[in-house]
């Protein structure tokens, strides 16, 4: 069986209600990772740590003291490494100043997850007062766009590097700089995501998604065209799948060897993030494993879980899950994050200012 957790208290950051926008569990799956921002407050945005349990065990604002600003545009989070010992948190940032691209800028944030777990639950200080070994931050200057992508190569890759947009420009983080790489994106198109492996980097844009090496001269490798307004971009490296979002009721499943889609599935209410995760269990004699994708729906209340091991026919519409993971009404998901044990789903809402924490067995839903 699986039950809903009660929903996270959110109201303790800096005295405001807490809006989620991206999350991700640590690798042991004990705690959760949730960045977003303070109602009313345009300036900053924060790093905030929930056991499994939805505890509160810390609280950073991610954004330098030092850096000049009177909105952040965007923020992005994910987490690397194999266990919370060693595991690195990553952010990427945009600010804007008031003064067009002067003072505006692209960031880039590290953070070891055991530092973070060492600040204050009550009191969301400075990342700068964590100390230098305890973060790098890469600047540049913003181009003046609202939108930022992040992507980390996997760790089985020879060199762990961060790529990271602006606007229609991708950075690489190499020796300490974030150094820009010369693809050929069309000019007045915006990068929307971004996801890399050891042999390539996709990059999805308004009009569809581009494939390219990661070596110089980045000659693209593929194209695939998308009129939907494409906006979200998830890897499943099991099975070389890339899942493309769309403002619309589907999501594209392409293969990444061949560069070309693969097929597409129904959803409802065009969803704005959705999660993969793998799982296994063994029911009577027989083991099931494979992957799943988990799809919140922002007006109806369900959560949404497909089976990507033997994929949906076209237009398929995706298994529903049963009563313990429907979500309340009036909550409309913004970010979705599923553990890496697979029992435990997140689901944050920015309009509502919540997060939802659910448990989950691979085997109820088969």
């Amino acid at each position: 069986s699986a039950d809903m957790a009660p929903q996270i208290p959110t109201s303790a950051v800096e005295n405001k209600a807490f809006q989620p926008q991206s999350m991700q569990f640590t690798p042991s799956s004990e705690y959760l990772l949730v960045l977003g921002k303070a109602s009313g407050d345009q300036d900053n945005r924060y790093l905030v740590v929930y056991d499994s349990q939805g505890n509160r065990k810390g609280c950073v604002n991610i954004l330098p003291v030092s850096i000049t600003r009177q909105d952040v545009a965007a923020a992005n989070l994910t987490i690397t490494g194999s266990d919370d010992s060693s595991a690195t948190v990553w952010m990427s940032w945009k600010t804007f100043s008031g003064q067009g691209t002067v003072d505006s800028f692209l960031g880039l944030t590290q953070l070891p997850l055991s530092e973070l777990l060492t600040v204050s639950p009550a009191v969301c200080e400075s990342i700068e007062t964590l100390g230098d070994e305890a973060k790098t931050i890469k600047v540049v200057k913003n181009d003046g766009s609202s939108e930022t992508a992040l992507t980390i190569l996997p760790s089985t890759s020879p060199n762990l590097t961060a790529f990271v947009s602006n606007g229609n420009r991708i950075y690489q983080l190499e020796d300490s700089q974030l150094e820009e790489v010369e693809v050929d994106i069309p000019a007045g198109l915006s990068i929307k995501a971004l996801q890399a492996t050891s042999e390539w980097i996709a990059v999805l844009l308004d009009d569809g998604l581009r494939f390219y090496p990661l070596a110089p001269p980045f000659t693209r490798l593929g194209f695939i065209p998308y009129g939907n307004a494409p906006d979200g971009l998830l890897f499943v490296s099991t099975s070389n799948f890339l899942l493309v979002r769309g403002q619309t009721d589907s999501i594209s499943v392409v293969d990444t060897e061949s560069y070309s889609e693969k097929t597409t599935f129904a959803v409802q209410n065009a969803p704005t993030c959705f999660a993969t995760q793998p799982f296994s269990f063994q029911a009577g004699n027989t083991i099931h494993a494979g992957d799943r994708i988990f799809v919140p729906n922002k007006q109806r209340g369900e959560l949404l879980i497909s089976s990507l091991t033997t994929l949906p026919s076209a237009n398929a519409f995706p298994l529903e899950c049963s009563d313990y993971c429907s979500v309340p009404s009036g909550i409309e998901p913004s970010a979705i994050a599923v553990s890496p044990d697979g029992n435990r789903i997140a689901i944050g809402s920015e309009s509502s200012k919540s997060i939802l924490l659910f448990s989950y067995l691979p085997g109820d839903i088969q």
